[in-house]
This record gives structure tokens, C-alpha cells and sequence, in this order.
């Protein structure tokens, strides 16, 4: 079989390949590129990915790099690309959207070819249940916005769960707890021979050591600048908790000379995800 780039009758000005050496020489060419979206920039692999799972959505090469965002290692469509995708189908019929400003409920209405209409509504109330309501970021900035995509999101994957096959839409995907893994500091490997993985700290783990580092009046860059890491969301579980221990055990100091109440949880010194990685230590 030839190697040659082969340009489609179908699709001109664009290369269909017919080899996986060609997909892989498409990939590189397009992460060398200026074009290529920053997250996707020198990652001919996660290209060439992308192309895949677009062509299998019916998106063409340069509509799945610009739509398609891995969140949380998860695949996930902008709104809108969510929209092209169910309109591509024979079997669309329409889509309406609407928005009720006296109960702050953004509803998208959806209908498919001989079935009923697909009704889905998202409010504030839900929002609010979900702990996303005044969220930091686009739920503060866009929630009329946010809403919108919520309810267009479940409406869509509901009308067509065959063309969509489980993508969700990037909004919500962003929403979800992260569940991050970090490949680049593996100390070894896995019965496998896979690296092994070192797992990253969360949001609320985030949070927790924000709130403590604020009371003690720890430089949490100093901090990362200690563990060799660029930021506090590239710790991983282990130094977070000996973080933690050091941080709790200089809280105690801190509030008994300053005659405030020790919370119980603090005042054990070492938390119960600290002593799960270090044991019951008397120091």
C-alpha cells in the first residue's frame, strides 16, 4: 500500500489518509503548525487521537482539534460543536432554546425524527443542589450561560445518545471533581511494566491547604519551590499530607500561644490522611 498523502474527491483541500503512517505524518505536521490549538501543540499522539474520535462524531480534521477538550482525562464537545454534531443527523429535526428570567431556568427543547420532543431544563435551584451556583470562574462570570449549556447538554445526549456514544459537554465536564494523574514523576512500574502513577491532590485538598498555609502565614511558593514542583496543583497526595502534618503540628504552636481554641482536628496534629502515609509517629 502506498505511503502517499491521498487528497479526498469528497473533501478537497484536505488529506484523507489511508495508513496509519500517514495518520502519524498528518499528526506531526499539524503539532509542528502554528494553526494547532496550544493544549494539542508538539502532541502528534493526542492529535492523532482527536482526529479519530472527531471522524467517528462526523467532525472534520481541523472542527475536532478546535471542539474536542480532554478534561479530566475524559473527552468532552463545546456547546456548540455539541449542536453540529445532533444537526448533522437525518433524523434532526429542530432544537429550541429558552430562557425563564423570573425562575432563572434555562430549558432546551429537542426533537427527533418520529419521537416525541426531548424536554430538558436546568434552574438555578439545580445548580444550587449541585454545588455549582456562584462557583469561582464562568458560574459567577456566565450563569445564565452555564445554564444554558447545562440543560443543551442533557438535552442533546438524551435526542441522540447513538451519535454522541457518552461525550458530555466540556462544560460539564469541567465541573466534575478532578481526578488528576501525574505520569512525568513516576518512581518506577507497575506489574504491567506501566508507570506508575502518582496521584494528584484535589480541589478540596487544594482548598485545605490554602486555608491553612492563609492562617499560618506560610509562602506556599517557597513551599513549592521545596518539593521541586511548579505549583500546589502539581503535589501529589503523599507531599500534600506531609505538608499538611508540618503545617498542622506549627497551627497547634501558633493558637496555643496565641490563647485560641484548637480545633479537635487540628490539634491531633497529624490528619488522618497524613498518618495513612506515615503511620502514628511520635516525634
Amino acid at each position: 500500500m502506498s505511503n502517499e498523502i491521498i487528497v479526498s474527491e469528497k473533501n478537497q483541500g484536505f488529506m484523507n489518509v489511508s495508513t496509519i503512517e500517514n495518520a502519524i505524518k498528518v499528526s506531526e505536521y499539524i503539532a509542528a503548525s502554528s494553526f494547532c490549538p496550544v493544549s494539542l501543540k508538539g502532541k502528534p499522539g493526542d492529535i492523532l487521537v482527536c482526529l479519530q474520535m472527531g471522524q467517528e462524531l462526523g467532525l472534520k480534521p481541523m472542527q475536532a482539534m478546535q471542539n474536542i477538550a480532554v478534561i479530566n482525562g475524559r473527552p468532552s464537545l463545546w456547546g456548540d460543536a455539541m449542536i453540529a454534531v445532533c444537526r448533522q443527523s437525518p433524523d434532526f429535526e429542530f432544537i429550541k432554546e429558552e430562557f425563564d428570567a423570573k425562575t432563572m431556568t434555562a430549558t432546551c427543547t429537542i426533537k427527533r425524527r418520529n419521537e416525541p420532543e426531548f424536554v430538558s431544563s436546568f434552574s438555578q435551584a439545580d445548580a444550587v443542589t449541585a454545588n455549582l451556583w456562584k462557583k469561582a470562574g464562568p458560574w459567577t462570570q456566565y450563569p445564565k450561560r452555564m445554564l444554558q449549556m447545562r440543560a443543551r447538554g442533557f438535552g442533546c445526549r438524551d435526542c441522540f445518545p447513538d451519535l454522541l456514544r457518552g461525550i458530555i459537554i466540556k462544560e460539564e465536564a469541567e465541573d466534575m471533581p478532578r481526578q488528576r494523574t501525574d505520569y512525568s514523576r513516576a518512581v518506577g512500574v507497575t506489574l504491567d511494566n506501566e508507570p506508575e502513577q502518582i496521584q494528584l491532590i484535589n480541589d478540596d485538598q487544594i482548598h485545605e491547604l490554602k486555608t491553612t498555609a492563609m492562617e499560618l502565614g506560610a509562602n506556599l511558593n517557597k513551599t513549592c519551590d521545596h518539593l521541586n514542583i511548579n505549583s500546589i496543583e502539581d503535589m501529589s497526595i503523599s507531599q500534600w499530607a506531609e505538608v499538611m502534618r508540618q503545617f498542622e503540628k506549627k497551627l497547634v504552636i501558633k493558637r496555643k500561644a496565641e490563647n485560641l481554641p484548637i480545633n479537635m482536628h487540628v490539634q491531633e496534629t497529624m490528619t488522618n490522611n497524613a498518618k495513612e502515609f506515615f503511620g502514628d509517629e511520635n516525634e
